[in-house]
């Protein structure tokens, strides 16, 4: 490991920067794993891929949970007062599309999806990085 890794222009603008730009994360985050650590893009993907939560299996995982945290967090929005007043034994019709707004559901799943997909299929550094939002920067750590 070179230690004038951490002195690179890309490193110390990315370092000294409040608001790094995606382009700053990229090209910091390319030198310390090329230059600084030696790590290869086999060992860097699967490891940020895991940390990111895209892996098939915890994908799925978030999904599912996510899905149901949505549908709980609309259960317990509904007016149940009103139900038992009026001693009603069923959910209108309109409370269930509250509830089910699978609309919103389905195109997070498909974003997430796609996004998974892409950055499975990156073969290197650069692309891969290049393809990252800020917030998968801040889940991955520097």
């Amino acid at each position: 490991m070179t230690e004038e890794w951490n002195q690179h222009k890309y490193v110390q603008a990315f370092l000294n920067s409040d608001d790094p730009t995606l382009e700053e994360y990229a090209n910091a985050y390319y030198i310390r794993d090329i230059e600084g650590l030696n790590f290869s893009f086999e060992t860097v993907h699967e490891t940020a891929m895991k940390k990111l939560l895209m892996t098939s299996k915890t994908l799925q995982n978030f999904i599912e949970h996510d899905m149901t945290q949505q549908m709980i967090n609309h259960i317990n929005k509904l007016p149940l007062d009103n139900y038992l007043e009026n001693n009603t034994e069923s959910v209108s019709l309109n409370d269930v599309n509250i509830i089910c707004n699978i609309s919103t559901i389905i195109e997070q799943i498909k974003n997430n999806q796609k996004h998974y997909e892409k950055l499975r299929s990156i073969t290197n550094h650069k692309e891969f990085y290049r393809n990252l939002s800020k917030s998968d920067f801040i889940t991955l750590g520097w």
